[in-house]
């Protein structure tokens, strides 16, 4: 577990020689062989870790009949920021249920000024946006938001993407994309 505030992107060195390398994200369920190297009985693997992101490393000297590549992901210089209008919809709760808001920057609900009604509002809220991308550019695209509060179900092009529960608010949406 990357406990630290900063991304972990190294070579980290175990004290076992190993032929194979078996990676599990906790997370999300992702899992798959990596590339490690072995001499000396110590097997040294890259691991690329964002901050509070976990990964259990299984090594063996027996070959696995799953042969998929864990994917290494290398981050853009270029993120597209959601910057567009978003709704809020509430479907369930209470006290009452609130109106559906628009706002311009995402935002938890219970900072919307203007409206005490979604002060005391406990329940499920939808936020909604619109992204349109002019070329795919990449293999894969991952959603990150700064904070997440409680959980959120992500949901892309009618998709459930998975969810959102515990830093770093992060998940791969690139096969959802059209």
């Amino acid at each position: 577990v990357n406990h630290s505030a900063n991304a972990v992107r190294k070579n980290i060195v175990f004290n076992t020689k190993s032929s194979v390398v078996y990676l599990l994200n906790p997370q999300t369920g992702q899992t798959g062989v990596t590339n490690a190297t072995s001499s000396n009985h110590k097997t040294t693997v890259y691991l690329d870790l964002a901050p509070g992101e976990a990964i259990i490393v299984q090594t063996s000297n027996q070959p696995r009949k799953n042969k998929q590549v864990y994917p290494i992901i290398a981050t853009s210089n270029k993120p597209i920021a959601l910057q567009n209008q978003w709704t809020i919809h509430f479907s369930n709760g209470g006290p009452f249920l609130p109106s559906t808001k628009r706002i311009t920057t995402l935002q938890p609900w219970t900072r919307i000024e203007g409206d005490t009604s979604v002060l005391s509002f406990s329940g499920t809220g939808s936020y909604t946006t619109h992204v349109s991308l002019s070329n795919k550019h990449a293999d894969d695209y991952i959603l990150t938001l700064e904070k997440v509060y409680e959980s959120a179900k992500v949901i892309v092009n009618g998709k459930e993407a998975g969810l959102i529960w515990s830093v770093p608010y992060s998940l791969s949406i690139g096969k959802y994309l059209h």
